[in-house]
Parts: structure tokens; C-alpha cells; sequence
């Protein structure tokens, strides 16, 4: 991921912004891949149950997407992004709680939520740091966001063959810790202060 140089500066200036992109779309698609089994696993849903859950959690999706197209412009990408990891909280904390089908549903909605503006808020800050070279921070991005997208999932997996579905839940609090931290690196006057420094 070397800069190519240009107007823009070293590649320092895209560095915070692309850690985040690789843990936030981590932490995407981990809770749209994974939600419904985790609730299966936890709250005891059926797995009639369990596809209602993944219809309310994509819907979740959709509706916030369509909605938060208008907030990502008018907050911005890195609040929209701050905002994420704070449902992403809550979204996991619901799963880990669910006792019930109606709690399971709400802590899936939630889940999808919390995932529907991860990606196109982190694809606005990656442009954001880098506006001379747009090419070069969508292929970043793009890079990126597949490998996250590849691999954490997987390794979710592999944790809860290990530990338990239930015990793996945990581990999304980690990332989501991981996430904040990495979006609060990547705000943009932070950024802006290192290439000027």
C-alpha cells in the first residue's frame, strides 16, 4: 500500500484511515455472517427462528443505508463511523443477553444497524485523507475491505470450533474496542496534524 506520491503527501496520510477501514469492515461482516448463529447458539431460537432474525437483520441493512446516505453527508464519515461502533455495542451486548425470540429479533435488527453504514462511511474518510489520488484510495480500500472481509469471519469461525459459538461472542467486543480506537486515529484533523507536522 505505498503512496505513489504526488500533491497528497507520504503515505502516512491514508494509513489511519485504512487500519480503520480493515477493522470496521471487520466488524461488518462479522455481525452480518455470524448474528443469527450466535443467537441460535445463545438465546436457543429455532433455526426458523433464526432465518427470521437474519430477514429482520439484512432489513436492518437496508433501511439504515438508505437512511444514513443523507446523515453521512450531513455528520460526515467519521462520526457516522463513531456512531457505528457505539451500536455495534449495543448490538453485541443484545446478542450476548437475548433470552427470547422477540429479544433475539431486536438484538438482529440492531446488528444490522450497526453494520449498514461501516462501509460506505469508511470509503468517505479514505477519500476524505486522500482527494488528489481517489483512484488510488478506492483500490486501497477495495484491498483492504476483501482481505477484512476474507479472513476475520473465518477466524471467528475457527475461535468458536475451539471456545464455543456462545464464548466467541466476546471476541466482537475486542474488535469493536480495536475499531474505536482505530476510527479515533483516524479523525481527520488528527490525520491532517501528522502530515503537517
Amino acid at each position: 500500500l505505498a503512496s505513489s506520491g504526488g500533491p497528497v503527501g507520504p503515505a502516512r496520510l491514508v494509513k489511519a484511515p485504512i487500519f480503520a477501514m480493515a477493522v470496521m469492515v471487520a466488524l461488518e461482516w462479522s455481525l452480518v455472517l455470524w448474528t443469527a448463529l450466535f443467537l441460535i447458539d445463545v438465546a436457543g431460537i429455532t433455526a426458523a427462528q433464526g432465518a427470521i432474525a437474519t430477514a429482520l437483520l439484512l432489513g436492518g441493512v437496508l433501511v439504515a443505508r438508505i437512511v444514513g446516505a443523507g446523515l453521512v453527508v450531513r455528520f460526515g464519515p467519521w462520526r457516522m463511523l463513531v456512531a457505528c461502533c457505539a451500536l455495534a455495542v449495543v448490538a453485541v451486548t443484545l446478542v450476548l443477553t437475548a433470552s427470547s425470540p422477540g429479544s433475539a429479533y431486536l438484538a438482529a435488527t440492531v446488528a444490522g444497524v450497526a453494520a449498514a453504514n461501516v462501509y460506505p462511511s469508511c470509503i468517505g474518510l479514505v477519500l476524505g485523507a486522500n482527494p488528489h489520488s481517489p483512484d488510488l484510495s478506492v483500490a486501497r480500500a477495495s484491498l483492504v475491505s476483501t482481505v477484512a472481509t476474507m479472513t476475520w469471519p473465518l477466524f471467528l469461525g475457527w475461535i468458536a470450533d475451539r471456545i464455543g459459538l456462545g464464548q466467541s461472542v466476546y471476541l466482537l467486543f475486542i474488535l469493536v474496542a480495536v475499531a474505536a480506537v482505530a476510527v479515533l486515529w483516524a479523525k481527520p484533523k488528527t490525520v491532517a496534524s501528522r502530515i503537517l507536522a
